[in-house]
């Protein structure tokens, strides 16, 4: 997906990938080992903004936790049970 890579950096026991999409500095995270769900994806996002001040875009890609489904806010039941 990069590039070109940089060297991994470690920080907040969140690991970062450095590297480049054409001429934009891109940091890549992953949620630690075992970790699941929206408070540890919060918890990562947190860190790399508080670990990279000059970041300007965020993107989370594959977080589905917090999207509300059509069938339960129409029955107010989840699944529609």
């Amino acid at each position: 997906m990069l590039d070109d890579h940089h060297n991994r950096l470690t920080q907040h026991c969140n690991i970062y990938v450095l590297g480049l999409i054409g001429p934009h500095s891109v940091v890549l995270a992953c949620l630690p080992d075992g970790g699941t769900g929206t408070t540890s994806t919060a918890v990562v996002a947190n860190h790399m903004k508080s670990d990279f001040t000059s970041m300007r875009f965020g993107l989370m890609v594959g977080v589905g936790g917090g999207v509300p489904s059509t069938k339960r806010h129409q029955t107010g039941r989840c699944c529609g049970k």
